[in-house]
């Protein structure tokens, strides 16, 4: 065998191993907990700024606190179901949970995240949480199609999704923030659970 063909075999090899190193350990189960939850907090943030604006009460006098605990508490739940159902899965098929493939997969996610949760200070700082939700859908949208070029491409799909959503939302439908946060946070991520559990199980 010659160089020239040893190489190009070599080649195969490493985009073979290359494709089986992308994280195939997401779970289904902890998109639908992540969806479902995403849907209550779209629920309880559109009662709290429908509250009657005379009616005296510590949430009342605090919205956009309310509001962002609300979703933060969105979030550690869908991380921590992430967490959950993922290792477990990673032990059903033999995999470890935080290998190699998995740590690539937080570096290209993160960096959107976090210019998202800097954005959120930012607005609260400048009283404009209002518009907070189509930025989230923009980064959230960012972040994942960054995860995506090393993991699963329904993550490109869905990220794909979320910036679609975040600008309709800018443009189109500005004063129904919390109706969209609950179609692409809540509804994407039960597609994207759904879809997954039916697919890949777990």
């Amino acid at each position: 065998m010659d160089a020239k063909r040893a190489g190009e075999y070599l080649k195969d090899i490493h985009t073979i191993m290359e494709r089986s190193a992308k994280h195939s350990t997401l779970s289904g189960l902890s998109g639908i907990v992540a969806g479902t939850t995403a849907v209550a907090g779209a629920v309880l943030s559109n009662l709290v700024y429908n509250l009657d604006p005379h009616e005296v009460g510590w949430i009342n006098a605090h919205r956009d606190e309310t509001f962002l605990c609300i979703w933060l508490a969105v979030a550690v739940v869908a991380v921590v179901a992430d967490i959950i159902f993922t290792k477990r899965k990673a032990r059903n098929i033999g995999k470890q949970f935080f290998d190699r493939p998995m740590r690539r997969v937080l570096v290209a996610f993160i960096p959107g995240i976090v210019c998202g949760a800097a954005l959120t200070e930012y607005f609260y700082e400048t009283d404009s949480i209002r518009m907070l939700p189509m930025y989230w859908m923009l980064f959230y949208g960012l972040a994942l199609i960054s995860a995506s070029t090393i993991s699963l491409r329904e993550l490109f799909v869905m990220g794909v999704g979320f910036i679609i959503a975040g600008i309709v939302t800018m443009f189109a439908l500005t004063d129904h923030p919390m109706l969209m946060m609950g179609i692409s946070f809540g509804g994407f991520h039960l597609i994207y659970g759904i879809y997954m559990w039916i697919r890949h199980g777990g």
